[in-house]
């Protein structure tokens, strides 16, 4: 099993006191005696795999299929498949 902790920063020193993580899922990190940061631990199904960002393989994959010698229609295809794939962990928009 996989944990991956969400919305969470990490001391910028070795200084972590604490660590709880709840059956709720809620993370509570303890430092500095003073800060305490709450977050969420996502359980990610065991196996997964690789973690990939659709829009930086997009192109790529884009550039791939141009060099086969398949039908545009089959590109559409496999384009569509990559996209649909599920997503394991969210992505970050700022």
């Amino acid at each position: 099993m996989s944990i991956y902790i969400k919305d969470i920063d990490m001391p910028k020193e070795n200084n972590i006191l604490e660590v709880r993580i709840y059956p709720s899922g809620k993370v509570s990190m303890v430092y500095d005696i003073k800060c305490e940061q709450i977050a969420t631990a996502i359980e990610l199904s065991t196996p997964h795999g690789d973690l990939v960002d659709h829009s930086e393989i997009g192109p790529i994959l884009i550039k791939a299929l141009d060099e086969c010698e398949i039908s545009e229609a089959d590109k559409g295809h496999v384009i569509r498949a990559v996209w649909m794939a599920p997503t394991v962990i969210e992505g970050e928009v700022e």
